[in-house]
């Protein structure tokens, strides 16, 4: 109990001088506060290090590969992980959230490799033991595409949060290299980044000011609008089937943004629960089993509700 009220005081105390620190470079200079939100923005905030249970999950095969983003000069390493036969057998591809980290999808693992499948997962750029310190979600979206074009055996994905948003807009800008995808689950995944980074001003309480200027300072940069970031912008291919996983008292992605993936991808099935929050609903067993199935081609009840044990 100590030590989590210690690690919440501590987050408290971080926020609180982020707020007066970004509201007092506003009066200073505008610019200066802008390049600081910009960089706040997409610099991962959850730690670095890794945690697995290595006598609960099985061991992994470590895997490291490299790629050059479009838009950057240096090349990234990124760390993966396997489990099974990922040469040869059909595989599944499980893909963290943000401030995540690639074995954190691990629960999902056991229950894949009973199914026969193989498992890869991977710290995505700028978190757990991947290179970079900023992220984005077309640079997400690239790591997405470079491992299916290192591993053509992927047939699904597991993705949580953020790395539901990234395999998404990777479905639509890089479908040819996602060719393989057949089945997907998206576990709380955020309907759009505008959303997402007024969520962000607001918990600094910025000015809407500050957070357009954030918003206009990364559309420069990436060459793209946010507009080109949200659900209903995707063109998923028509072989892809989905599962929309959601939970009620989710604090960090709401029931509105399942609601417009729901009328974006009108065939896809949806699992509801309860009292899992965003990151409890990775260790349900009921949600593992279900998502399983519907990955390996069994698929749940539509809008089936389980609450947490």
């Amino acid at each position: 109990m100590l030590k989590r009220f210690v690690k919440l005081s501590s987050r408290y105390i971080q926020l609180a001088g982020l707020r007066v620190g970004l509201k007092a470079s506003a009066v200073i200079s505008p610019r200066l506060a802008q390049h600081w939100g910009m960089r706040i923005f997409a610099q991962p905030a959850g730690p670095r290090r890794i945690r697995y249970d290595y006598n609960q999950y099985p061991p992994f095969h470590s895997l490291r590969w490299c790629f050059q983003p479009r838009h950057r000069q240096q090349q990234q390493t990124l760390q993966a992980y396997g489990w099974g036969q990922i040469d040869t057998r059909p595989t599944i591809l499980l893909i963290h959230g943000w401030g995540g980290w690639g074995l954190q999808m691990g629960p999902f693992v056991n229950a894949l490799l009973r199914q026969g499948l193989a498992v890869i997962t991977v710290d995505m750029p700028a978190h757990g033991h991947s290179m970079g310190r900023l992220a984005t979600l077309p640079l997400w979206s690239e790591a997405i595409e470079h491992l299916f074009t290192l591993q053509p055996n992927l047939v699904g994905a597991i993705c949580h949060s953020f790395g539901g948003g990234a395999l998404t807009y990777a479905l639509t800008h890089h479908a040819r290299s996602l060719s393989s995808l057949r089945r997907i689950a998206l576990l709380g995944a955020p309907a759009d980044m505008e959303l997402s980074l007024m969520r962000f001003g607001q918990a600094l309480g910025l000015s809407a000011s500050h957070t357009a200027a954030i918003q206009r300072g990364w559309e420069e940069k990436l060459h793209l609008p946010f507009s080109t970031m949200r659900v209903e912008a995707a063109v998923v291919p028509k072989q892809v089937a989905a599962l929309l996983v959601y939970d009620e008292d989710d604090p960090v992605v709401g029931l509105d943004e399942l609601a417009r993936y729901q009328r974006h991808w009108p065939h896809a099935q949806s699992l509801m629960t309860k009292k899992l929050g965003h990151q409890k609903i990775l260790r349900d067993p009921t949600v593992i089993e279900a998502v399983t199935q519907f990955i390996s081609g069994s698929d749940p009840c539509t809008m089936m509700h389980t609450d947490a044990h």
